[in-house]
């Protein structure tokens, strides 16, 4: 809205002197038109250099559709409403996941899946939480999830940023499986596996997206051999080479030592 402003003045502007000036109006217009363009091309090339330096890992074509997906968030603004996985760090104390699902709550933003369960950091626990949200609801439910006093750090992503997988288990009936061979063709091609067979029922484990879980699920569906269908929901990791809940820690011990020396 702001820089619409802007532009509907210098467009004013441009009017009010071609009342005074010989200049004629389509050059001075022209002259405009090139300077917006060459401001949008600025910070293209920005965001380009910035996604090269910090993801010099992503292949061309994930280069190409992260850029699509920030000119698509570029041009629908903060109010577009996409999925945003929040990592929770906190120590393990009883209470931590009521006040952070609480926040949640508070703003009537849905959650979508949830998982909990020890980091690689002794005494911390990871909270894995997605839901459906604007820029603007996900940095405020980062900010006021690291209010709270047992929260060490918060942190938001979306897909492109993180390594995601997820894991399922089917029950289909043991006696469709035998007489149907399409059921045993449809896990195969899927990439899943059997993992338990008996006379009532077989189990079915899969892991990897959501999209190819519940392409499995939709298949195996269609032929009416599913008795129940559990996911564990999203677990995910990020794509940097360290992890910067390590670096908070440490910098807040050095804070910690440097304070001590000083009383």
């Amino acid at each position: 809205m702001l820089s619409s402003f802007f532009c509907f003045t210098s467009i004013l502007h441009l009017f009010m002197e071609q009342l005074l000036s010989p200049i004629p109006l389509s050059f001075l217009l022209l002259n405009a038109r090139c300077a917006l363009f060459s401001r949008e091309k600025r910070k293209k090339t920005a965001a380009e250099n910035h996604l090269i330096a910090n993801y010099p890992y992503l292949c061309t074509a994930k280069r190409k559709k992260y850029m699509d997906d920030m000119n698509q968030e570029h041009a629908c603004g903060e109010d577009a409403t996409r999925l945003y996985t929040i990592l929770v760090f906190s120590e393990n104390i009883a209470g931590v996941l009521n006040q952070i699902t609480a926040v949640f709550t508070r703003r009537q933003v849905n959650i979508e899946s949830l998982n909990v369960s020890a980091s690689s950091t002794p005494g911390v626990h990871k909270y894995t939480i997605t839901c459906y949200c604007t820029l603007e609801m996900a940095k405020m439910l980062k900010a006021q999830i690291e209010k709270r006093i047992d929260v060490l750090q918060a942190r938001y992503f979306i897909d492109d940023d993180i390594f995601i997988l997820e894991t399922s288990l089917l029950k289909i009936s043991t006696p469709a499986v035998l007489e149907n061979p399409e059921v045993c063709q449809i896990v195969r091609r899927h990439g899943a596996r059997i993992v338990e067979v008996n006379p009532t029922y077989s189990a079915v484990e899969k892991t990897g997206s959501t999209e190819e879980i519940l392409s499995l699920f939709e298949a195996l569906n269609r032929l009416g051999v599913v008795r129940q269908f559990a996911r564990s929901g999203r677990i995910c990791i990020t794509r940097g080479m360290r992890e910067q809940l390590d670096d908070y820690l440490a910098e807040r011990e050095k804070e910690k030592a440097q304070t001590l020396e000083r009383m």
